[in-house]
């Protein structure tokens, strides 16, 4: 028994060591920076600079290569020592504080599990071969540095996009040779960096691109400089996007920031097409394109060829769609345009696997052959006025069989206008299936009263103003009310949906057992005292990216300290600062709001052509909306009922249920 315990203790012992090394590395002074190694962590503390390693004097956790999987450097260490963290194999994540102003030689030398890291804005220099051979598929280099070491980077054969900071001069010989995969390079610098070589060693970009074309991107003043600078002039040489950076993340392509998207241009010289997109080198990996708000045109040429894209999401601030943006994109089954897009470009949409298109009341022209599908037997256009359309916009669509979908009052507008009147036209009708129980129309505008509770106002254009109505007895004596105004007791949701344009004055007042609003992105004001005395209203939910204006009075009685502002993640910031939404508490679209009681699942995720609920232990309401907020499907379910979605288009849905809100993708 005392050998048993005595194993037991130096075992005990053993592996508390094992999980708590320590070594001082300071330079000049040792005991000033302190190296831990817990568990797989390796933590660098303290403040001034690290030693220095070399291959007689290696650091002592490299014993325990395969046993590191991350380093954190902590802020107050000012470099990072020669060699330190070399050969560790086992190592996939380092963290840089904006401390640390030189990375050594060779300090993360030969690690393939890295395949990335964030360098930061406090770095001068990079040292020789200080990333060699390592995994990385991407890198930027901060404005800080002035110096990229000689093979800093080379034999990053995964290394696909490197950016190149303003401050950079100086490139060291073979600093990115054989990065066998690069084939974009976006450089800040004004002049092109001096590309070091010597006799003995390579240039700084030799076997770069392995036969690829390569992309360089460059300050539009310093195009012509590149061009003809050598080296730099062997890239296939254009401007850098003004204010738009773009990231491709396993199979997702996101553009953001702010401005418009450069128009692209397409080369077939050498018989296989191939543009000046950035992301063209990748584009048989893009399978969703997310563009995100502030954007405002999409480019021409600009995802032409991605022949694995099968979605593209489009935010409201883009305007316009260059011609062949998304031409020959067979899988490409879901887009969402939205009601901001003026012009669609000549073969935007050509040659796509889109069976069913909708265009937004904001459309007014529509170019050359710009929905040349074959496959499309669905078209839904919210635009009063039939838009201006160019040559063979619908070119190998079947239009004896193929329906499109127009605003009721525009039917016989339709009717007459060429090309639209050649396609079996219908009023579009509202998408909410429900017991409607009372209805009219005001204006563009029709109301329905649902069994369930919900009030629909759906149409296109403005909503007219209403007389206050804060009590019943106002509500049922005043003529100039709102025509719903006497049901107010029967309805505890208000769903205003796409092409509605404004809430009017007094919409709403008074309705006290009004609980929930969702309001679509097409919404840009609301009226004085709109919700006024709506005293149970305790949930909204809001799908524009800008802030609609609205009254200071708007919501007068209500206590918006305990209601919920449902918003666009993007536009959270515009919420914050705005008068009136600010005093909201606010939750992204996006999250899953938790009641009290249960949460809601949705499996599996992505959806094909059904999925199940968890969570809901009884027969539930559930509501299923696109981007735009509109209700796609609505249906009581049953625990573990299947629910077919087969028929929708792919894309971003939400699934709500009772206070829950699920976002699934559908296939």
């Amino acid at each position: 028994m005392r050998k048993l315990s005595i194993f037991l203790f130096c075992g005990l012992l053993c592996t508390a060591n094992l999980n708590a090394q320590t070594w001082e590395i300071g330079y000049p002074n040792a005991t000033n920076v302190i190296t831990t190694l817990q568990d797989s962590t390796l933590t660098i503390s303290g403040s001034g600079e690290m030693r220095d390693y070399f291959f007689a004097d290696l650091p002592p956790w490299l014993s325990f290569q395969d046993i590191i999987r991350t380093v954190v450097i902590e802020n107050g260490v000012t470099n990072i020592g020669s060699s330190a963290f070399a050969n560790l194999s086992g190592l996939t994540s380092v963290t840089i504080p904006n401390s640390v102003t030189t990375i050594g030689n060779a300090a993360f030398a030969n690690l393939s599990g890295l395949t990335s890291v964030t360098i930061p804005n406090s770095v001068t220099t990079i040292g020789s071969a200080a990333f060699v051979s390592s995994g990385l598929t991407s890198v930027t280099i901060p404005n800080s540095v002035t110096t990229i070491g000689g093979s800093a980077f080379f034999a990053n054969s995964y290394l696909r996009t490197v950016v190149i900071g303003s401050s950079v001069t100086s490139i060291g010989a073979e600093a990115f040779r054989n990065c066998w995969s690069l084939t974009s390079i976006i450089s800040y610098a004004l002049v092109p960096p001096i590309l070091e070589e010597s006799d003995w060693l390579g240039g700084a970009f030799d076997g770069v691109g392995f036969g690829l074309t390569v992309y360089l991107h460059v300050p539009k003043q310093s195009v012509e400089l590149y061009r003809q600078t050598p080296v730099w002039q062997d890239f296939k040489v254009g401007p850098i996007d003004d204010g738009l950076t773009w990231v491709l993340n396993d199979s997702i392509l996101t553009i953001s920031g702010t401005g418009a998207m450069t128009n692209f241009s397409a080369d077939w010289s050498t018989g296989v097409r191939v543009t000046n997109a950035p992301w063209d080198a990748y584009r048989e990996a893009i399978k969703t394109v997310v563009i995100e708000y502030g954007v405002t045109s999409i480019g021409s040429f600009a995802f032409i060829g991605c022949s694995n894209l099968t979605s593209v999401t489009i935010p409201n601030s883009v305007t316009s769609i260059g011609e062949n943006a998304s031409f020959n994109c067979p899988n490409l089954t879901s887009v969402t345009t939205p009601n901001s897009v003026i012009i669609i470009g000549s073969r935007a949409f050509a040659a796509t696997g889109l069976t069913s298109i909708v265009i937004p009341a904001s459309v007014t022209v529509i170019g050359d052959w710009a929905f040349s599908a074959f496959g499309l037997t669905s078209i839904t256009c919210y635009a009063l006025t039939p838009p201006n359309l160019g040559d063979n916009v619908f070119y190998g669509v079947n239009k004896d069989s193929a329906t499109l979908r127009v605003p009721a009052q525009s039917v016989e507008l339709y009717r007459q206008t060429l090309v639209w009147q050649n396609f079996r036209i219908e009023a579009i009708t509202t998408t909410i299936e429900c017991e409607v129980i009372e209805e009219g129309t005001i204006g563009n505008l029709t109301w329905l009263l649902c069994a369930d509770g919900t009030l629909i106002i759906r149409g296109f254009g403005a909503m007219p103003d209403f007389a206050s109505a804060s009590t019943r007895s106002t509500r049922l004596a005043d003529e100039n009310i709102a025509p719903w105004a006497e049901f107010c007791d029967m309805f505890t949701s208000v769903i205003i949906e796409q092409g509605v344009t404004t809430i009017g004055n007094n919409a709403f007042a008074g309705c006290e057992s009004l609980q929930s609003v969702s309001i679509a992105s097409s919404v840009e004001s609301i009226g004085s005292g709109a919700f006024a005395g709506a005293t149970g209203l305790t949930d909204i939910t809001i799908h524009a990216e800008t802030p609609p204006a609205v009254d200071p009075s708007a919501f007068d009685g209500v206590n918006k300290s305990n209601v919920t502002l449902h918003i666009p993640a993007a536009s959270e910031n515009d919420y914050n600062n705005s008068d009136v939404w600010n005093e909201f508490n606010t939750e992204t679209i996006t999250g899953v709001r938790k009641p009290q009681t249960t949460q809601i699942f949705v499996f599996p995720n992505p959806v094909l052509d059904s999925f199940q609920i968890g969570g809901i232990t009884e027969n539930t309401l559930v509501k299923i909306t696109d981007l735009n907020g509109r209700i796609v499907l609505q249906q009581v379910v049953s625990p573990n009922e299947q629910i077919l979605v087969g028929h929708l288009s792919a894309g971003v849905y939400f699934v709500r249920v009772n206070e829950e809100v699920v976002k699934i993708v559908k296939r």
